[in-house]
Formats: C-alpha cells, structure tokens, sequence
C-alpha cells in the first residue's frame, strides 16, 4: 500500500514539473520547420520589387544549387541589368555591355545606382543569416526571424506569407547607412 501511495505520488509530482515546463506552441514549431524548409531550398524563383530612397525596380531572382540569375529592371521595363553566375564566376549584362564582374554590388550600382547585396542577398532573401560571416538574430515570440545584423547591413523582416506550406518573407527592409533597400515580395515560387 505504501509503495502504491509513493508511486502515485511520484508520478503527480513528474506530471506537474512537466506542465511547468514551456510548451512549443504549434505555431513556434511552424515557424521553426518554415526555417528548416528555407534553408534547405535549392531551387526557387523570387519575384519583387525594391526600392531605394530615390530608385525604384523590379526583381525577378532564379536560384538553382550552382548558379543563379537576377533580372533588375527599371519602371514601366526600362532600363533592366541581368545578373548570373555561380560560386567562380558573375557575368553582368545590361544589354550593351556585358561584363565578368569580380564585385557585382559595385557593378550594379555603377549601372543601377542602387547597392544591392548580392552575395548575402539569397539568404536574407528567404529570412536567413548568410553563413559566410557572423550575425546577430532576432525572433519574435512565435520564433519567426525578425531582425538580422550582419556585414554592416540591418534587416527587419515585417511580414511572412504561406507557400507550398512554408512561411516565406514578404517584406525586409534593409538599411546600411546611408543606404536603403526595401524588398517587397509578389511570389514565392518554388521548383
């Protein structure tokens, strides 16, 4: 009998140190697989807009495992700046020049005047930390990524959307003094 009433004892008292305990909420674990998922993605295609303090364009970014293209293009389809390459080699064209670029932001900016972050940009892009250089995060009570601070760059994520299951960053807005980048993400699409 008294084995019984310490058993039982023992097992209230491991039930009730288990309810002290912090649950993950099921929207935390969302946004934690939603993470997993994103950075685990080898193939998409991003469609945006940005915008600078005086420049407007569109982006449409197609990432695969070894190479990428990002086509830039100014309002109304003027002025665009296309974008490729893989880890050796990026290759600028803006349909005069085309151009082997050993740094592709200061290219861009040249023909653009807008800096755009091109080697951290496909992480920041799917709410990531770039992996090449240190960082400091921020998430929110749910566990979703909203600040990162990495190469001199602020990024504040403002909102997220669904696709194909996954939580996917809609808006960032990133700063670097004096420079400002605001992505705004039509669609998600992944391949």
């Amino acid at each position: 009998m008294r084995s019984q009433m310490l058993a039982g004892a023992c097992t209230a008292l491991l039930l009730s140190a288990c309810s002290l305990m912090p649950q993950q909420t099921q929207e935390q674990g969302y946004a934690a697989r939603s993470e997993r998922q994103r950075a685990a993605l080898q193939n998409w295609i991003v469609k945006a807009s940005l915008r600078t303090q005086d420049r407007r364009a569109s982006m449409r970014w197609q990432q695969s495992p070894n190479e990428f293209n990002v086509l830039l293009r100014g309002p109304f389809g003027f002025g665009s700046v296309r974008v490729s390459g893989n880890a050796q080699q990026v290759l600028i064209d803006d349909g005069e020049t085309r151009q082997i670029s050993d740094n592709p932001q200061q290219d861009i900016y040249q023909r653009t005047g807008m800096i755009v972050p091109i080697a951290a940009l496909p992480y920041w892009l799917r709410g990531l930390p770039s992996p090449h250089s240190k960082s400091n995060v921020q998430r929110d009570e749910l566990g979703h990524l909203i600040a990162i601070q990495q190469d001199g760059w602020s990024l504040q994520y403002q909102e997220y959307a669904e696709t194909a299951g996954i939580a996917f960053p809609m808006l960032v807005e990133m700063q670097n003094a004096p420079w400002m980048l605001q992505v705004n993400v039509s669609k998600w699409q992944l391949e």
